[in-house]
């Protein structure tokens, strides 16, 4: 499973410098489920909804791609808690998820900084495909 958070998704929704090389890097991996937290999802159509109408149904077409992993009362928990205590809270959110998911994870995809350094300092094997 990879596991992609909001700040990858994104990228397949609108056109950004990354786009490109993540498209790439998750058609060389097709064997692979995308996969976020119910956050996610919620995230993705919202960044879209900035965008307009048509930038709304990309994402939820987007969206039908990638399995939920549902917000339980232990990922809630786990994200109260979850180092680093700078962490933002949805980004705490993705990598509680990740983190409780991590023996089917074979990649975590993001291009948040801090949310990726937090992921490698937890072990978490992260991609961040670039051009």
């Amino acid at each position: 499973m990879i596991y992609i958070d909001t700040s990858a998704a994104v990228k397949l929704v609108a056109a950004e410098q990354e786009s490109a090389a993540l498209i790439d890097w998750l058609n060389a991996h097709p064997d692979e489920n995308l996969a976020t937290s119910t956050v996610g999802h919620i995230e993705l159509t919202r960044a879209a909804a900035r965008a307009g109408p048509s930038a709304v149904a990309l994402a939820r077409d987007v969206a039908s791609t990638i399995d939920t992993l549902i917000l339980t009362e232990a990922i809630a928990s786990a994200s109260a808690t979850i180092a680093p205590p700078e962490l933002r809270t949805l980004d705490a959110i993705h990598l509680a998820t990740a983190h409780i998911h991590r023996k089917a994870l074979t990649a975590f995809c993001a291009y948040d900084r801090r949310l990726l350094e937090a992921a490698e300092s937890h072990r978490l094997p992260i991609v961040s495909p670039r051009p």
